[in-house]
């Protein structure tokens, strides 16, 4: 029995043409000969595909199912130019048009299928789906103990400071009934404690709570 077709479900970035294509088989090879392990490292190899599976559908088709990797922020490379970046930090495409939230402060971004420099950020601009803070800009600070911290600058110009990776779903909801109650002036607010998170405009500091309405009252 030979190769009759070669068959794929289509995904939101990817055409049955394009993994068709990527898996290289063809119509007319003998069927119990057909390499689908090779045929689907060739799919995977794609940057838009996390996973991948060929099996043969008897009695003349191959069959390819992946599963698309997420976008879940992007870098800009250079104006209206931006790397879309998946939850793993593999940058999976370039495009005009960016994913929010944006992450700065890298230096050379991969190629559509390499990995940006610090993967973990982009774990964190997954956590922030849902939230307000994915309107602002994310970015990675490590202190000489090789500790990572995490701010998001908002349009406005108040920075989220949120710490570590740890938490981020919980920092991102204080921080964002925190916004909706302090005054205009507010410079920042820390949820890196989101038990005690703090804001402040310059001057000395001031716990508060998503609760409050006047941030001079704890």
């Amino acid at each position: 029995l030979d190769v009759d077709s070669v068959v794929a479900v289509p995904t939101s970035h990817l055409s049955e043409k394009d993994l068709v294509m990527a898996a290289g088989m063809h119509t007319g090879e003998p069927m119990m000969f057909a390499d689908t392990a090779a045929a689907a490292a060739r799919v995977r190899a794609l940057p838009w595909v996390k996973s991948a599976h060929v099996s043969p559908a008897w009695p003349g088709t191959l069959r390819i199912v992946v599963s698309e990797r997420i976008p879940v922020a992007s870098i800009e490379r250079e104006p209206g130019r931006y790397a879309i970046v998946d939850d793993t930090g593999q940058v999976v495409a370039d495009d005009a048009h960016p994913v929010n939230p944006l992450l700065s402060g890298f230096g050379d971004v991969p190629s559509p299928g390499g990995m940006i420099e610090v993967p973990e950020v982009a774990r964190v601009a997954r956590e922030l789906a849902g939230s307000a803070l994915l309107a602002g800009t994310l970015s990675v600070t490590t202190d000489s103990r090789r500790i990572r911290s995490y701010t998001t600058t908002m349009p406005s110009g108040i920075e989220i400071r949120m710490g570590g990776a740890r938490d981020i779903k919980r920092k991102a909801r204080i921080a964002t009934a925190i916004m909706q109650r302090l005054p205009n002036e507010t410079q920042y607010i820390d949820v890196s404690t989101p038990a005690h998170p703090v804001s402040g405009t310059g001057r000395s500091p001031t716990e508060v709570t998503p609760g409050s309405t006047d941030p001079s009252q704890k």
